[in-house]
Formats: C-alpha cells, sequence, structure tokens
C-alpha cells in the first residue's frame, strides 16, 4: 500500500521482493508471487506490470487499498 501511495500504482514482481527484503532468483519470486494471487492474498488487475494489489485474505485482515479516489468535477458540456 505504501509503495502505491508513493508511486500511483502498486509493485512489480521484483519491486515487492526487493520492499520485503526477498532475496530470491527470479523464478521462485515469480512462483511466490503467483501462489499469493492463487491464494488471495495479492491480486492483479491485469497483465501488465504494476497491477499488484492486497487480495481478499489481505483485506479480511485488514490489509486494503484506500478507496478509490473520487473523479474532480466533470468538464462542462461543450455548448
Amino acid at each position: 500500500m505504501a509503495f502505491r501511495a508513493e508511486h500511483g500504482h502498486g509493485p512489480s514482481f521484483k519491486q515487492l521482493g526487493d520492499g520485503l527484503g526477498w532475496t530470491l532468483p527470479r523464478s521462485v519470486l515469480g512462483f511466490v508471487v503467483v501462489r499469493l494471487v492463487a491464494n488471495e492474498w495479492l491480486a492483479r488487475t491485469g497483465e501488465v506490470p504494476w497491477t499488484l494489489r492486497p487480495g481478499s485474505a489481505a483485506q479480511q485482515q485488514g490489509i486494503a487499498l484506500p478507496a478509490a479516489r473520487r473523479p474532480t468535477a466533470a468538464a462542462p458540456a461543450p455548448s
């Protein structure tokens, strides 16, 4: 959550591992993250990097993103 607040997007697999102090080979890190997603501790919102966020298991433990930002005032309709 802190990474997302600072950068405006979730961490990549490597950034997550670095942030947690993990020194795992890339293949092992990928396996661990895939298992965290499968067990719903993490969720992905797409297939591009930087989409990791807390999953439902994490949310049940109180680990959740702040409410989605509300859009600012809508642009006026063209006249």
